[in-house]
């Protein structure tokens, strides 16, 4: 089923004919795709309404093993009550880890509780662009490398992206942007106004 995904609302996949997030089911299609190995390299995704999610938590879009690679153009769409529970379970978000892909105007809302890395749009990133994104999800744990957009990333761009919720661990490396940023990586035109608690840095 990997060679023939299908969502709800249709397109095929291409700049100019995305694929259409139309529901929830949707989204945890794609979550499903991704981590049985769809990378979706090449190809294109369209958030076409705001879903507010209703069926309990939300396995993330991608891992270290899996990663999301596409586009996801989140056309100003809101993603609400999004909820991960597990604490102790690293790379938490919207997306769990992406590599190479851009993702774009998506706002989120609701509990982001994880491990290391965990943010409420990208728990990971890796050679991507994350940009004009807002979080309005409270992110927490008791690891490290927590952001409100991003947990951690290597090489990677985030801008004229806003946080307004709260972050919170128990350990290190925390921020309203961006958890931990190594390798080059770039932060432009960003705003936090959420309270930020933690350990230290």
């Amino acid at each position: 089923f990997l060679n023939n995904p299908s969502f709800n609302c249709g397109g095929t996949g291409t700049r100019n004919d995305p694929y259409l997030i139309c529901s929830e089911a949707d989204l945890r299609q794609l979550s499903t795709y991704v981590n049985a190995g769809a990378s979706f390299n090449g190809v294109y995704f369209k958030l076409a309404v705001n879903i507010q999610m209703q069926q309990g938590a939300f396995t993330p879009i991608g891992s270290p093993t899996t990663p999301f690679e596409g586009t996801f153009f989140g056309a100003g769409h809101s993603i609400t009550n999004l909820t991960m529970t597990n604490t102790g379970t690293a790379n938490r978000g919207l997306f769990g880890y992406v590599r190479g892909a851009y993702i774009d105007s998506v706002t989120v809302g609701g509990t982001i509780n994880g491990g290391d890395k965990s943010g409420a749009i990208v728990g990971e990133a890796d050679n991507s662009i994350i940009r004009y994104c807002t979080n309005n999800a409270s992110v927490q744990g008791s690891y490290q490398y927590h952001g409100g957009i991003v947990g951690y990333m290597n090489a990677s761009t985030v801008e004229d992206c806003k946080n307004t919720a709260l972050i919170s661990d128990a350990a290190y490396y925390h921020a309203g942007i961006v958890g931990y940023s190594t390798g080059a990586s770039v932060i432009r035109r960003c705003k936090n106004t959420g309270t930020i608690n933690g350990y230290s840095y």
